[in-house]
Formats: structure tokens, sequence, C-alpha cells
């Protein structure tokens, strides 16, 4: 398609000029709406990766804060039941003791008694101090094989703490990843719209063509036309428009 630009005066140069005036104003206005249309994207751009970086932090933020709490609670459970375990084991070892001293006691006297040469009501004394032995051995393997129960519920205690600490942590790597490809992801989409968009505007813009010869014709007559030929393609729903200039007077 062309335009074509009509001016009256008597004098060609004058016309020439004019009709320069108006190409070079209508694309130093159209240019100017451009470059503020490429400030708007700038600024857009810049916005968008911002907020997109708070976002990355805030979900950083939280899943590290999830993770401590986690441990924070999982801590308090922990060191609570190790605690009553090691208070439990502790009371046992010492009723433990406590019953082997006991026990030793017990056979002494039944040894005193068994070597020495002593009448009938001594010896039924040696029978009773086995009735206690007896007693006091089943209490110490009662409490022996507790103490045993609870020191492997201590160990099992332990062992599944550190695996609940090593799964969180396992966890939280794994967050820290994911949020991380996240964001790299969402980051290389803002910026290759930003360089889609930004080459779009570019392209829209309207320059003279320098290939294209100014030529003069008939420089005596009253009238003078310029035609300004436009090739226009679509591209991504907007229309690219290239103005190429051709001056005849």
């Amino acid at each position: 398609p062309y335009i074509k630009l009509v001016t009256k005066s008597e004098n060609p140069e004058t016309s020439k000029k004019m009709l320069d005036d108006i190409i070079e104003n209508y694309i130093s206005y159209n240019n100017a709406i451009i470059d503020e249309c490429i400030g708007n994207i700038d600024k857009t751009y810049a916005y968008r990766k911002e907020i997109q970086e708070i976002k990355y932090n805030l979900s950083i933020e939280y899943a590290l804060k999830e993770h401590d709490n986690f441990l924070h609670y999982e801590d308090i459970e922990y060191n609570n039941n190790k605690e009553d375990l090691l208070e439990k084991i502790a009371e046992e070892e010492k009723y433990q003791v406590y019953l082997q001293e006991h026990i030793n006691e017990v056979k002494d006297e039944i040894e005193k008694n068994e070597e020495s040469n002593l009448e009938t009501p001594c010896i039924s004394n040696s029978i009773f101090l086995k009735v206690i032995l007896e007693s006091y051995e089943t209490k110490y393997e009662m409490q022996k094989n507790q103490l045993f129960t609870h020191k492997k519920e201590l160990n099992m205690l332990e062992n599944r703490h550190l695996q609940v600490v090593n799964s969180r942590e396992n966890w939280l790597k794994k967050q820290l990843e994911e949020e991380r490809v996240i964001y790299d992801l969402e980051l290389k989409i803002i910026d290759e719209e930003y360089e889609r968009n930004l080459t779009m505007i570019e392209d829209i813009k309207i320059v003279n063509a320098p290939d294209v010869p100014t030529t003069y014709s008939e420089p005596n007559i009253v009238l003078n036309t310029i035609i300004v030929s436009l090739l226009t393609l679509i591209a991504s729903s907007h229309i690219i428009v290239a103005i190429k200039l051709i001056r005849c007077i």
C-alpha cells in the first residue's frame, strides 16, 4: 500500500522540506510511544523478577521454619522419652546392685550354716535362708530382664530419632532443590517473555529505509507529492510496519 501526501507550495524546496518534516515528526512521535512501551516492559520485567525472588525467598524461609519446628518438637519428645528411660535404667541398675548384695549376704550366711556343726534349729534357719535366696535370685533375674528391655528400648529410641532426623534433612534438601528448580523455571519464562516483547517492540520501530533512493520528478509543478511505501507483516498477533520512503517531487 501507499500513502500519498500532497502539499501546495510555489517553491519545490519548501514543499520538500514540509514533507520531510511531516515524515520526521510522524516517525519521532510513534517511536517516542514505542520507547515508552519499552520502558514499561523493562519496569514490568524488573517487577516480575522482584516478585519471583520474594516468592522464592518466602518459600525457602517457610521450608526452613517448618523443618526447624518439626525437629524442635521431635527433640522435645525424644529427650523426654530418653530421660524417662534413663531414669528407669538407673533405678533398675541400682536395685539390681541392691539385690546382688543381698544375694551375696544370704549365700554367705548359708555357707556359714552349712560349714558349722549346728543343731536342728540352725538347719531350719539355713533352709529359710535358701528360700530367701531363691526369692532374691528370682527378683534379680526379673530385674535383669527388665533392665535389658529398657536398654533395648533406649537403643531403639536413639536409632528411631536418628532416622527421623536424617529423613527430615533429606526432605529439606529435596524441598530446597524443588523450590530452586521452580524459581529458575519461572525466571526463564519471564526472561523469554521479556525478550519476545522487546524484540516485537523493536521490530515495529519506524525507520526511513536507507536503501530507498531519493528521486525527484517535474520540480516546477505546484503540487508536490510524497509516496510512503508501507510493508505490513503479521507476527504474534501484532502488525509490524516497516516504512520505506520514496520522495518524488
